[in-house]
Parts: C-alpha cells; structure tokens; sequence
C-alpha cells in the first residue's frame, strides 16, 4: 500500500492507493476506473472521485466500510473544497495512481 498527503484547499489529506481501490471506486460508481480513463484520460471528475476513494480508504483503514460509501458521501466530501481546490489537486492524484500503477508493472516485469 501506498500512503501519500494530497493538499486540496487548506487541507492536507491523507490518500492509500492499493489493489482494493479500482475495486471500491466501481462498488461506489458503478463503473470500471480503468475503462473510465482509457476512454477520457482527460476527465477530470474521475480522478477526483478516486481521490474520494483513495481518502475514505486511508481514512477508515477497511475495504468493506469503503464498498459501502454511497454517492452521497462523495457529495458531502465534495461540499469541504472549492472547485479550484479539486482541480489544483486532480495532476496529484493522477500522479499517485500512475506511480503505484508503474511500481506494479514495473513488479510484474521482474
């Protein structure tokens, strides 16, 4: 697992990226992150909802508690930070995923 501060707005939040996250982000979207990005890597709102995800999971330390956030929770998140906060801190979050994405690879290869 990857543990790593995002600043959005005021806020340093603490964000995990592991395995288990593609996972909850399709429990609480309803689709595949993966598929998402291939299809609009520049859509930003994806990787603002992963970074929800990514928050919740460092947050409560348990897949099961994260599957079971609703929409609703990633809108009262949301209410926290303005717009400029989400979009100064999408380029981080896109950099967390891709480097634990390249550390899995990268694992893989060898």
């Amino acid at each position: 697992m990857l543990y790593e501060k995002v600043k959005i707005g005021n806020d340093e939040v603490t964000m995990c990226f592991c395995g288990s996250v593609i996972k909850c982000y399709a429990d609480v979207f309803g689709e595949d992150f993966l598929k998402a990005i291939t299809k609009d890597a520049t859509d930003m709102s994806k990787y603002v909802q992963m970074g929800f995800i990514m928050a919740k999971f460092a947050e409560l330390n348990k897949r099961d508690a994260v599957s079971r956030l609703t929409q609703d929770d990633f809108y009262d998140w949301l209410d926290k930070y303005t717009t400029g906060d989400l979009v100064m801190a999408v380029e981080k979050i896109a950099t967390l995923f891709m480097k634990e994405s390249e550390g899995t690879v990268a694992a893989k290869k060898n």
